[in-house]
């Protein structure tokens, strides 16, 4: 296994090899996708802190990709020490500008999870410029290669592991069928779902639809962020959008998802108004819901944010996904009225 530090350059041109690579993974995450990673990289690398590249490239001997690990660089202060800290690429931002980057890990090929990740770490043990790894929220649901790194490192003397922040991402696990979906719901979700559903369908004429192109999708994001800034902003919030760097990211990441159909944005119409829009991203047989945008006001009390992902849920069951996922949320979140199954990921810090 040979390890090489990726110029920008390089990184601009990987987006086959790195998404293929992603596809011969298995591994389901957006964040992980090249469309992702180096659109957060043009965004953000000069947000809060100054960061450098630190995208390692793993290939075997006749130069086949076998494994990348996303990392940045940075220079960071804590209890008054300054260091240096290597961490993924989509994590780490200031809280107002947030991307909120899940289920990050070292991208591997199937059958070589462990010799990347020893491969990397045996990098990372003769670089010396470093002095913690941070690996956020890293899937805590059995054996990673960025899991294989840390492990290698902390046996190391004079280095120690830690894990931290354990927290769930709810997953519904998608049946064949919507019904069979719904018969599976706790009896107050189930009534709660025909309840509403019924309810705005007697109020006016409902549309759902969903966009995957990129102009569509263009005019349907500008859409949900003007409404999701409106709804924030009502609550005396300043609402994702309000960040310009967030913002941009959002309008490049989106863009460039389209070009492979991996975006979807999905709305519910009432009586020709916008009530509700989902950005949602697809991975392999999996969608993940990423943000979402209500219209303020009466309508509210029709729960159109509830109906619309309804809705949504029903279509990735038709369109033959295997599962739904909803990224971090408490045990007392709405996202658990949906499913009760849920994947828990963690910190990694050498």
């Amino acid at each position: 296994m040979l390890v090489e530090q990726i110029t920008h350059g390089q990184f601009e041109g990987m987006k086959r090899e790195w998404n293929d690579l992603l596809a011969r993974s298995g591994l389901k995450s957006p964040m992980l996708r090249w469309e992702w990673a180096f659109t957060w990289w043009e965004c953000y690398r000069e947000s809060l802190v100054s960061r450098e590249l630190y995208v390692l490239a793993v290939r075997s001997g006749d130069g086949r990709l076998e494994g990348i690990a996303p990392f940045v660089r940075r220079r960071r202060r804590q209890a008054g020490v300054s260091f240096l800290q290597v961490e993924f690429i989509g994590t780490g931002e200031a809280e107002e500008d947030e991307t909120c980057s899940e289920f990050m890990d070292i991208i591997s090929d199937a059958g070589r999870r462990d010799m990347v990740g020893e491969a990397v770490a045996g990098h990372m043990t003769a670089d010396p410029g470093w002095e913690a790894i941070r690996c956020a929220d890293v899937r805590d649901d059995g054996e990673t290669a960025v899991g294989d790194m840390c492990k290698a490192l902390a046996r190391l003397p004079g280095m120690t592991l830690q894990k931290s922040g354990a927290a769930p991402c709810p997953v519904i696990r998608l049946p064949g069928a919507w019904e069979e979906y719904v018969r599976n719901l706790s009896h107050e979700s189930r009534y709660g779902l025909r309840r509403k559903r019924r309810k705005i369908e007697e109020t006016g004429r409902v549309e759902f639809k969903t966009v995957k192109s990129a102009t569509e999708l263009r005019s349907a994001l500008a859409m949900l962020a003007d409404q999701h800034q409106a709804l924030w902003k009502s609550r005396g919030k300043p609402g994702c959008f309000a960040s310009p760097v967030f913002k941009a990211f959002m309008e490049k990441a989106i863009e460039r998802f389209a070009e492979d159909g991996c975006a979807r944005i999905s709305s519910l119409c009432l009586d020709g108004r916008v009530v509700a829009s989902y950005v949602n991203m697809q991975v392999a047989d999996a969608v993940f819901y990423y943000n979402s945008g209500m219209a303020a006001g009466p309508d509210d009390r029709l729960s159109p944010g509830h109906v619309c992902l309804g809705y949504i849920i029903e279509e990735a069951i038709r369109e033959g996904f295997k599962e739904f996922h909803f990224f971090k949320g408490r045990e007392d979140s709405y996202k658990f009225h949906w499913t009760a199954d849920a994947i828990p990921v963690s910190t990694l810090v050498v």
